[in-house]
């Protein structure tokens, strides 16, 4: 079931402290109080366009919700508390401080049927709160995650990396932390330097450094793995791109980035367990810079234990089916049960593993005696497919511009005068021209009928006039696509999609 997502910015409200990183006005692109009637009416709007089997979620994003006046509380609560009693929505979100949380508050949260609550943490060590001036200490951030879980309601903790104060192994220890309070979710936000915020004041007095976006990317991707490894869900990693947040705007430094989540899974990461193959990793090498890939990484292992540890960081792994006494296809069926999406390319000296290396469903299987000539043609086929999935297709929705990566975005349909964009949980609309879109799009989507264009990674199968997608929903195809899109269909499966 798709989940649809109806975010209620709420800026600043609440909020006891202005910490030093924060400028909510800028960070939402709201600058004006929320009242009930915005409320319904946002959600009111949303609904038009929310398919009526989706799982919705209204949230309240911005401030410190549950700081805001009890009245006032209660005021925007009740309409969102309508729509769930309605069963026109599934769930009723909401983001605050640690220090904000306590049982009375709870009380009336799961009267008014709350059911996710979201800590702003930002980290667990006590330097980097007290510097990044958050008025509170850890202490109450393990009572307010014990408190709500306490109460039957889904956990979310968010953490900032590079806040005054911070290092790397504070950003680890942070994380290790909130694996041990076991939330249902994760945040995680690369500290930028905001116009008008403390941090503008430090950097302009040379007493704060932000990190790198090399630094942020290495530390994030470390983080990340923890979070996968231990089975949390991290749901967003950066701030969304909008017409301020960029750099130039109102990011005066900082490691930004308009795709910061995709440019950290994204390092291109080559592995092969075999150190001894210089030859055939100066060929990667040099495809990789001819193709243009300009971000990327390579890395070798001499062990599966170490390629086990850092598996979900990895985009592709070339991999010998023979090292020494380990058995590359055994190797691959472990990484295929933990990172679904990895492209794997065996290089052997025999064609006896052909059909076992099936198993783990590899993008190719090279022969070493080809690698030259025909496995080069291989290599390109499989770092453009890398190229295309990690495409971004840039939108306007409502005045804002957003970078979508392409690969996950499911359906593209046209509604009257606008197009809707499918995109992980949620929608955005566009007034744009389907035609045009599609000129910006990678080869894995297809027109299917006037009216849509559908990403052939979601499909499930194609049979005669209809698309089914792997969430079960059903698409028709028009009389005059039904020969190109079993064609493209054929094809994308033929090309390891």
């Amino acid at each position: 079931m798709k989940k649809r997502i109806i975010p209620i910015f709420v800026p600043h409200r609440g909020c006891p402290h202005d910490c030093i990183f924060c400028n909510q006005k800028k960070i939402t692109g709201v600058s004006t109080d929320i009242t009930s009637e915005d409320v319904k009416n946002i959600v009111d709007e949303y609904l038009t366009t929310i398919d009526k089997d989706a799982n919705v979620e209204i949230a309240f994003f911005g401030g410190s919700f549950t700081a805001i006046d009890v009245d006032i509380q209660k005021s925007l609560l009740s309409v969102a508390k309508e729509y769930v009693d309605k069963g026109l929505v599934d769930d009723i979100r909401m983001s605050t401080r640690p220090d904000c949380i306590d049982e009375d508050i709870l009380k009336m949260l799961k009267e008014y049927k709350v059911s996710i609550i979201e800590l702003g943490v930002q980290s667990l060590d006590e330097d980097v709160l007290r510097d990044s001036i958050r008025g509170h200490h850890a202490e109450e951030v393990f009572k307010s995650a014990k408190l709500i879980k306490d109460y039957g309601i889904q956990l979310g903790l968010q953490m900032m990396v590079g806040l005054p104060s911070d290092a790397e192994r504070k950003c680890i220890e942070t994380a290790r932390k909130f694996i041990e309070m076991k939330p249902d979710c994760v945040r995680i936000y690369p500290t930028l330097v905001v116009k008008e915020t403390g941090l503008e004041n430090l950097l302009n007095e040379r007493k704060y450094s932000p990190f790198t976006l090399e630094e942020s990317v290495q530390i994030v991707k470390k983080l990340l793995a923890l979070f996968y490894v231990n089975n949390i869900n991290v749901i967003r990693v950066g701030l969304q791109a909008t017409d301020d947040i960029q750099l130039g705007k109102a990011i005066l430094d900082g490691p930004y980035h308009p795709a910061f989540r995709e440019l950290v899974e994204g390092h291109l990461i080559c592995e092969t367990l075999d150190k001894r193959s210089p030859k055939e990793k100066d060929i990667i090498v040099e495809r990789i810079n001819k193709i243009g890939i300009n971000d990327f990484l390579i890395s070798t292992f001499s062990s599966p234990e170490q390629l086990l540890v850092d598996i979900h960081s990895f985009d592709l792994l070339i991999i010998d089916v023979e090292i020494n006494q380990y058995n590359g296809i055994s190797i691959c069926n472990q990484i295929r049960n933990s990172n679904v999406d990895i492209l794997i390319m065996f290089i052997s000296s025999y064609t006896t593993y052909v059909f076992n290396s099936f198993t783990v469903s590899p993008f190719s299987y090279i022969l070493k005696k080809d690698l030259k000539y025909k496995g080069i043609s291989e290599i390109d086929r499989c770092l453009q497919f890398y190229m295309n999935k990690n495409k971004i297709l840039k939108i306007s929705s409502f005045g804002i511009e957003y970078s979508l990566v392409q690969r996950d975005i499911t359906v593209i349909s046209k509604m009257r005068d606008k197009c809707i964009f499918y995109y992980n949980d949620k929608q955005f609309e566009s007034r744009m021209n389907l035609k045009d879109i599609l000129m910006d799009l990678s080869p894995f989507f297809v027109q299917i009928n006037k009216s849509d264009i559908i990403n052939l990674n979601f499909v499930s199968y194609i049979y005669k006039d209809e698309v089914t997608l792997n969430s079960e929903e059903k698409y028709y195809i028009s009389r005059r696509k039904i020969k190109d899109v079993h064609e493209k269909w054929m094809q994308f499966l033929r090309e390891g999609g």
